[in-house]
């Protein structure tokens, strides 16, 4: 599976995400010029769709690495 534009897909909740989710494939690449629009939790929703389980639960990502930068 290819993906261009993979920042339609950073939201976990969104029916595209859902959707392309569901097809299985043997491997995933996903292009995208802007992987960080708003949060970090958008980057850890693009790498846990490409390798789920990767970056651990999303809990523990959020809890470490979703912080305020001042």
């Amino acid at each position: 599976m290819i993906m261009d534009e993979a920042t339609e897909i950073k939201n976990e909740a969104s029916q595209t995400h859902q959707s392309l989710k569901a097809i299985r494939a043997f491997f995933k690449i996903a292009l995208t010029g802007t992987p960080i629009m708003n949060n970090v939790k958008e980057m850890y929703n693009l790498i846990n769709f490409l390798n789920e389980g990767f970056l651990g639960s999303r809990s523990n990502f959020v809890r470490e690495y979703d912080k305020q930068i001042n």
